[in-house]
Order: structure tokens, then sequence, then C-alpha cells
């Protein structure tokens, strides 16, 4: 029995230092501790992340509580060697208690208590609909536990919402095989296979497929990484004050080598929705002594068998290509085309129609491309990839302001 990865989730933390008025405790047996920088949820046995990200600079917690409101867990840290001393990360109640119970869902289904974590996993989907892992994970429990009308009823119910993400584990997570060919499975597909593929899909260009409202995809990518690393343990002083000898001497640490990775993000263009992040080249695929990627045959192996899914989930969900889609705006200036016109603002972007209707999409991080669709502007952006407080690490991402 394999995790599922939360891979189409959005970063729901956010900054701030302004003084909270009337905060209260956290539910009983919840406490926030950090391990190799990164903070984790600690209730009872079960031990969830506090945020979504990998940022693993977090030294010291200082207090956690939750807002006024009840509904917002607030974390006070030192954090960045100690250059912000009383920063804080929000995150909402609700985020956590589904990450809570999809956990415990993942223990009772490991034990074969498919009703146990039937419960857990449905808990987990209602608290947080817009993580999907926590609805196929309902559905493996619902297949495992041989309760194939209710998994067909989940599928035909959650995939066709995000069929991406359900294609993708239907092609890829052997627990769900008694259910492949169901013919609720088979709806997730569109009736015409697309043409779209992978080698052709460039940085300038997106996929669009009709499923669910509209869908597009288009190559990301993070770089500059440089993963934090555990300290040495500390070692016994030597009796003499003699120094070593030559031999036992050792040459300064080389600096890591900033790693990279690759991805598909699938955004719906009627909600704005990131519904998967789909990798392509992974940290995993790289070697902390080599710039080569990939570094091994099992690495090149990896990468090959993720290309042929992809071109797979293309096709199968019906996309075609629309080459050179994404207009540069790095330098900010307007864009007007097809008597729309989108301006470009620190807070975020506008789109205007033809017919005068205004829609506006705050941005976090910078808007480096535009692409025009009928349903959707659909947005590639730079931000922090935010794993250490002071690295260059960056990360294109997808998004989309629907029309």
């Amino acid at each position: 029995m394999r995790a599922m990865i939360v891979i189409a989730s959005l970063a729901v933390v956010v900054f701030s230092s302004e003084p909270r008025l009337d905060a209260k405790p956290l539910p009983g047996g919840m406490k926030v501790v950090t391990k190799l920088g990164r903070p984790y949820i600690q209730q009872g046995s079960t031990t969830v992340a506090l945020r979504d990200d990998d940022l693993a600079d977090y030294e010291k917690i200082t207090k956690a509580e939750l807002a006024a409101d009840g509904k917002t867990i607030v974390v006070t840290a030192t954090r960045c060697s100690a250059t912000l001393t009383a920063d804080e990360t929000k995150v909402p109640l609700t985020t956590i208690q589904a990450r809570l119970d999809n956990a415990a869902g993942l223990v009772a289904m490991s034990k074969k208590s498919y009703a146990a974590a039937i419960t857990k996993f449905s808990s987990a989907a209602q608290k947080d609909p817009e993580t999907p892992a926590y609805t196929t994970n309902l559905l493996t429990a619902q297949t495992l536990g041989k309760k194939i009308d209710l998994a067909a009823q989940t599928l035909a119910m959650q995939g066709a919402k995000n069929p991406v993400w359900f294609a993708w584990q239907l092609a890829t997570d052997p627990q769900l095989a008694p259910i492949k060919d169901h013919k609720r499975a088979k709806a997730l597909y569109a009736t015409t296979a697309g043409t779209a593929m992978l080698a052709k899909l460039g940085d300038r260009d997106i996929a669009v497929s009709d499923l669910a409202g509209g869908i597009a995809v288009m190559v990301t990518s993070s770089s500059g990484i440089v993963l934090p690393v555990a300290p040495p343990p500390p070692t016994k002083k030597p009796a003499t004050k003699e120094p070593p000898p030559p031999e036992a001497q050792t040459a300064p640490a080389k600096a890591p080598t900033p790693l990279g990775t690759s991805e598909l993000d699938f955004v719906s263009l009627s909600t704005g929705v990131l519904l998967a992040r789909f990798p392509l080249r992974t940290l995993e695929d790289a070697c902390d002594e080599t710039d080569n990627l990939p570094c091994s045959d099992a690495a090149k192996l990896r990468i090959a068998t993720r290309r042929a899914l992809a071109d797979q989930l293309l096709s199968t969900l019906g996309f075609t290509l629309q080459a050179n889609a994404f207009i540069d705006v790095r330098n900010g200036d307007a864009v007007r085309k097809d008597g729309m016109t989108i301006e470009f603002a620190d807070e975020g972007i506008t789109a205007t129609t033809k017919a005068g209707n205004e829609k506006t999409l705050a941005i976090d991080g910078s808007v480096w491309a535009v692409a025009i669709t009928a349903k959707a502007v659909v947005i590639k952006v730079e931000r922090r990839h935010l794993i250490l407080c002071d690295d260059a690490s960056s990360r294109t991402a997808g998004a989309a302001l629907p029309l």
C-alpha cells in the first residue's frame, strides 16, 4: 500500500506580524514541532506537515494557537538564522484536520480496516475538497474493501471534476486495478483522442482539453534548489593537542550543486484551480556529485516512464496543442489581443473582455507569460520555491483567470 502524494494542492501559508486579539489554544493534544527545519503538527501518535511547500528554515517555535475566529492555526517562530524572530505562519484548521484524517485513514488501510479507512478518507475529502489525493485514497479503500459499487459512485461524482488526477492514479496505482476498466472509469476520458504530445509541448506552448469545463496544461520547472543537509554528528576531541597527520586532514566540503525539476501543470479553465502537477524530472533523478541529469540508467528509465505516461494522459484526455500561445509579459506592459486587454499590477492581473467585463486575479509571484483562450487567461508565474530562507531557488507554476 502506498501513500498518495498531494501534488495538486496549493500553498495556503500566509505571513504576518500583526497583533492577534483573543487567540485560543490549539485543539486538545495538538502541538507544533520541527524536524530538520520543517514544521509539523502532532496530535496523539499522528504527525503531519504544517505547510504544503518545502520550506525548511524553522529554528524555534515560540507559540502555536488558534486565531480569534477559531478557524486558523497561527504558528509564531524564529526562522532564517534568527533574522526573523516573530514570523507567523497561518494555515486553516480544516486543512490540518484533513491531513490528520488522511494519515489515520492510511494507517487503517494498512491494517486492512477498510471501513475505518473509508470513514477517515471521506472526512478528509469533505474538509479539504481541493486536495484530490484524499478522494483517490477513499477510492482505493473502497476498492480494496470490495465496495466496487461505492467506488464507482465516487468515480462518477468526483472524477469528472478532476479527470487528470483520477486518470493518472488509475494508470499507475495497482490497488485500483479492479476498477480501472469500469464504465465509470472509462467515462473520465475524452471521446476523441488528443493529438498533443509532450515532445512538441515547449515552454511557449499550451495544450487544452474540453473536459471538466476546460483544462490547460503547460511545462513548468524549478531551479537553483539546494537541499538542506542535517548537521554531522559531534566528534570526540582528540586526547592530544597535536594536529592530525596530513592523511587524516580532509579538504573543504564541495558546495552542493543546485538542482532543478521539470513538471506538467494542469489547470482548470473554469475555476482556475491547479488540478495536478505531473513530474517529468525530479530531484531524485540528480546526484549530489554531478550536474548531469539524468545521473544513472535508473534515472533515465524513470524519466522515460513518466514521459510515456504523460503522452498517454494527453491522448486519453483529449488534449490538443496550441503552439506559441504564451505572450512574454515580464516587461509589465499591458497585452491587447482579440478584443481583450490584460493589465498587470503588483497585486495581480486584470482582464477586460471585449464586452467590458472585468476579472481580476491575485498573483503570488511574478507573471512571466499569459495565453488567451476562449474560457480563461492562462498564466505562467514565477515564485520562490521556498526551501531555505536565503536561497535563490525559484519555480514556474501554472494558473488561470476564468473569463
